[in-house]
């Protein structure tokens, strides 16, 4: 008698187990994608449920069933969060801020004196990797040997530089329109006088590989 009720409480148990990995099978179909530890629990609780239900019953096809729902809802969230690396294969760095950079220098080629009252200031960004680059948004920033910022160049490049490609930006400041950034610009452009005077770095926003 006492044997018959031992066999009947851990039936009931193992039949728990199913009835839990079918019903959290159920409940990856909704949540599974956002939260993948739904899926696996279901997926443990399917095992453990099929290895205790050893005849064919209810308890065993609502094991099989959440098992079943729990990988197909696991992949579908590591797939969505791109955990198996499937998708987005470009290296794309972004930042909310310009910041430096490995992969690019800018050095000052020319500054000309277009008119009276008007310089053209022009730059040469090298790409110093060892991979192309298929495109990056950035500024280049001109000092003055003091420190002082003069100007900012925006250099915006769409198609693929390659390693050692060069590109070359400028930036044309007069006296009636002096930089966006600083309108005293013109004038530490006239303070300068050439370009070894000036300093030059390059700040990225946006860079694809």
């Amino acid at each position: 008698m006492n044997q018959n009720n031992v066999d009947s409480n851990v039936v009931v148990k193992k039949d728990k187990m199913a009835v839990l990995s079918f019903w959290l099978g159920v409940i990856s179909i909704f949540f599974g994608v956002s939260i993948g530890m739904i899926p696996l629990v279901a997926i443990i609780l399917g095992a453990v449920g099929i290895n205790n239900t050893k005849n064919e019953g209810a308890g065993r096809w609502m094991a099989i069933v959440g098992l079943i729902l729990g990988v197909i809802f696991l992949l579908s969230n590591a797939y969505t969060n791109n955990h198996l690396g499937f998708r987005n294969s470009d290296t794309k760095e972004t930042t909310p801020k310009l910041q430096e950079t490995t992969n690019l220098v800018a050095r000052l080629t020319e500054m000309k004196r277009i008119s009276d009252e008007e310089f053209e200031i022009s730059a040469e960004i090298t790409n110093v990797s060892d991979k192309p680059i298929r495109a990056f948004k950035g500024t280049v920033y001109v000092d003055s040997i003091f420190d002082e910022f003069v100007t900012g160049i925006t250099a915006v490049r769409t198609d693929p530089l390659q390693p050692g490609g060069k590109m070359v930006v400028s930036e044309k400041m007069s006296n009636f329109h002096s930089s966006d950034y600083r309108l005293d610009g013109y004038e530490d452009l006239v303070e300068a006088g050439s370009i070894e005077n000036l300093k030059i770095k390059i700040l990225i926003e946006e860079i694809v590989f």
